[in-house]
């Protein structure tokens, strides 16, 4: 949802009781539905804001719907890309960076990768030196009163790329001083951004320029409904964790694991003729659990064995099993080929070594998401806009700042990555840096 502080917002106000109009909203239980997959639990509409730094909460599950963060985000049904925000003002003419998915560190980072395990995220902005005060600024000394935060989502639903725009009000009014409290050292994640000498940054360091309201109209991508209430979410079956258990009691198969879904089926249904109801629902409640990783693993070599409770096998195991035979007569075959070269010492194997590898040798500890994102970049099938343009799931190439959103500008052009960039030429000698060379 686009939109700004209106100058009717008062005479609304007066209509509310004296209480914020917040009809224009979707909240349910005070969580602040958007266009997207993200929901706002705080702050809510049109809070007053001040003290060391502004504090929101962002439920990213899609409300429970998505596996937990982190997560793999090849999933090609649903899944959130990133988050970026913003604090803006149209009567200020102020654009603040407030996450941006360009440093390793809060609040730029990607909030995604921060509190792992956790499907609400939190974002700590402290304000900058231009909003230090108290009350509204009635003589323009500063730069404080009503802004919104502007939430910029990058998301898939359904098989469908999305990118929306969403503006929560709020009034910063509220007391902030010149330096933040001591007491902040312990939150979690950290608030920032900070000047070197621990006090407020400078309002022209997170300042952007402003983007009119048309334009930013003509950049979103809404979905036709509202996610989670009028759309359902679509995604792909997972394999680990209580999720995937739910979804092999619904979907017959013969996968790993047959057995024990006939018994459970059988048992529900023993239930059910009693005219019990049984519902099952996922509690992401494990993850912090010790141990937990162990046992799955546990769970899943158990699964490969050989019943011991039943003569009969299951096609999950009998599959296991011809795989076997199969791979077996493979290695056999395999090791006549290689005892060639010394019956025959013009073989082809004699002259020239076989190389081979089952796996793509990389870098030891490198993360499964890096490599993915790595090969799609060379083979340029990647979400920025100029492919995606491609196939029409674009109407524009261009990114935030206007260019052409292609590989090359966003590797070696683009500024919001400009520290990344100094990071890779400080790691490679050589110039200059061309995609060949990084890709």
């Amino acid at each position: 949802m686009l939109g700004t502080w209106s100058s009717t917002h008062g005479a609304l106000q007066q209509r509310q009781n004296n209480k914020p109009d917040t009809s224009a909203f979707n909240i349910v239980n005070g969580r602040i539905f958007t266009p997207g997959l993200g929901i706002i639990l705080a702050p809510q509409p049109f809070t007053p804001e001040g003290g060391d730094f502004l504090h929101i909460a962002l439920d990213v599950s899609g409300d429970g719907k998505l596996p937990v963060p982190p997560r793999n985000t090849a999933d090609p049904l649903t899944q959130v890309y990133n988050f970026t925000l913003f604090l803006t003002s149209t009567i200020m003419q102020k654009n603040f960076t407030i996450s941006n998915v360009t440093t390793s560190t809060p609040p730029f980072a990607n909030i995604m990768n921060q509190e792992s395990g956790q499907t609400v995220k939190h974002i700590n902005f402290e304000w900058p030196d231009c909003l230090v005060g108290n009350n509204n600024d009635e003589d323009g000394a500063t730069a404080r009163g009503d802004y919104n935060i502007s939430i910029h989502q990058n998301y898939r639903l359904n098989g469908v790329d999305r990118y929306t725009i969403f503006n929560l009000p709020i009034s910063v009014t509220n007391s902030i001083s010149q330096f933040p409290g001591a007491g902040q050292l312990t939150t979690k994640p950290a608030p920032g951004p900070l000047s070197a000498n621990g006090g407020r940054m400078s309002c022209n360091l997170l300042q952007n320029p402003m983007v009119d309201f048309n334009t930013q109209v003509n950049s979103v991508n809404n979905p036709p409904g509202q996610p989670m209430q009028d759309i359902k979410l679509e995604t792909s079956p997972r394999k680990d964790g209580g999720q995937v258990a739910i979804y092999r009691l619904n979907n017959l198969s013969d996968n790993l694991g047959q057995q024990w879904l006939l018994r459970c089926i059988r048992a529900a249904k023993r239930i059910t003729t009693k005219k019990v109801s049984i519902h099952l629902q996922w509690a992401p409640g494990h993850n912090d659990v010790k141990g937990n990783k162990k046992a799955d693993t546990l769970a899943k070599e158990a699964a490969k064995e050989r019943p011991t409770t039943s003569t009969i096998a299951s096609l999950a195991y009998l599959g296991i099993e011809i795989n076997k035979i199969q791979k077996t007569e493979q290695l056999i075959e395999y090791k006549r080929y290689t005892n060639r070269p010394t019956k025959n010492r013009s073989s082809y194997l004699r002259i020239f070594k076989l190389n081979t590898h089952t796996t793509i040798k990389v870098p030891k500890g490198t993360l499964r998401e890096i490599l993915s994102a790595f090969y799609s970049l060379k083979l340029g099938h990647r979400y920025f806009n100029s492919y995606l343009k491609r196939f029409n799931k674009r109407d524009y190439n261009l990114y935030i700042c206007y260019k052409p959103q292609t590989l090359q500008y966003l590797l070696l052009d683009c500024k919001q990555y400009k520290t990344h960039r100094n990071t890779l030429k400080e790691a490679i000698p050589h110039r200059p840096i061309t995609l060949p060379l990084l890709l």
